[in-house]
């Protein structure tokens, strides 16, 4: 069925105010014009064409309204097995200005960080950047806030009744600072919106819109959710592997800065030594006796904010991810050229149930922190 002039500037109007394709547009007008004609074959064509103009218009603002409900987030329903230290992102600048070389009007430069200062009319402190990690600062010369806190989370989650999927999430603002350990291992309910693109290993991308409450009738215990992992393929391997297996991780994952991505593990706990901002725990399994490389234990970093309430003897799930470091020469006081054992970033921990040693100043029973009464 032809379409006139007029039809198609019409469809180049809505494909641009609808962000849609004009020839998708143009193919979805001629069915709805067709299937119109078959109905009524008495019916003009032109008849037909503004009938299904009427119909496409419609379906178009259909579909917008459900882009906008979805935009305030579906309920979604899994574990957040890991996250990141909280980071405040404005807390050096702020520390710059407390150091009170700024003026109204001018920048000035502080000594210590190098960061631009100036105050606005009013006092207000002003994030003068013009770019940011390499990028257009779009905050440049508004208020500066007291704080821009962002953490990264990571677990398994589902909305309705569709398989549950790892994700990954950047959460920001006031959101990421009411996120704690007291959310990690445990079921859990929240909003989120999911974006439409994925992460580098097909991860789905959450953007959190409310914060994580307790889920009672979810039917999946986190050891449950930990076997499920074990099925979710990541290239060679899984999102769970065994301790043995971590060298062959890295060298599939790792590309050599950072660390890989995220996995989870289930390993005993050797040692502890604490610190004031985490510590570190050395972490092994029968799997290492079985291996020829010179290691018999996994190092790993913890921070200061995830629960302690387990000892030596321990048999832990963790959520983590793993890098190698260079050697150091304690002699020359300088880094070797090969590379040392491999290690962990802690993000997240369970204590197995049946494998747990309470530490001796810890009344807490196994499994994820509870709630304070």
């Amino acid at each position: 069925m032809r379409v006139d002039k007029q039809t198609n500037e019409k469809l180049g109007f809505l494909a641009e105010k609808y962000g849609k394709d004009a020839k998708e547009l143009k193919e979805r007008l001629v069915l709805l014009a067709t299937e119109i004609k078959d109905e009524h074959p008495d019916r003009g064509n032109n008849t037909c064409i503004a009938l299904a103009r009427r119909q496409l218009i419609i379906e178009l603002r259909g579909s917008k309204r459900t882009r906008r409900t979805s935009n305030q987030g579906a309920e979604m329903t899994g574990f957040i097995l890991g996250m990141d230290r909280l980071r405040d992102r404005a807390e050096k600048y702020n520390e710059a200005y407390e150091r009170g070389n700024a003026v109204i009007g001018k920048v000035k430069t502080d000594k210590v960080s190098n960061l631009p200062l100036m105050l606005g009319e009013d006092g207000e402190r002003l994030d003068m950047r013009k770019t940011v990690y390499s990028r257009d600062n779009w905050m440049y010369g508004k208020p500066l806030p007291g704080h821009d806190f962002h953490r990264v989370v990571h677990g398994i989650a589902a909305s309705g009744d569709s398989a549950p999927e790892w994700f990954i999430s950047h959460v920001y603002g006031d959101l990421a600072a009411e996120l704690t350990s007291k959310d990690l291992m445990t079921p859990v309910s929240f909003q989120a919106v999911a974006k439409e693109n994925r992460g580098d290993n097909g991860e789905m991308i959450l953007t959190l819109k409310s914060t994580p409450e307790k889920n009672g009738s979810l039917p999946l215990d986190i050891e449950g959710a930990a076997q499920f992992c074990s099925s979710l393929k990541l290239g060679a391997s899984a999102r769970k592997i065994d301790l043995a297996d971590i060298m062959d991780f890295i060298e599939e994952h790792w590309e050599g800065e950072w660390s890989t991505t995220e996995f989870l593990v289930e390993a005993d706990v050797d040692s502890i030594w604490p610190s004031d901002f985490g510590g570190r725990i050395y972490l092994s399994d029968e799997s290492l006796e079985f291996l020829d490389d010179e290691f018999d234990s996994v190092m790993g970093w913890y921070r200061d904010d995830l629960d302690l309430t387990f000892a030596e003897g321990s048999r832990l799930l963790l959520c983590c991810n793993a890098f190698r470091k260079k050697g150091w020469d304690r002699e020359l006081q300088q880094e070797t050229d090969e590379w040392g054992d491999p290690q962990i970033n802690v993000l997240g921990w369970f204590p197995m149930p049946d494998f747990f040693v309470p530490r001796m100043d810890s009344e807490t029973e196994a499994g994820p922190p509870q709630e304070e009464e």
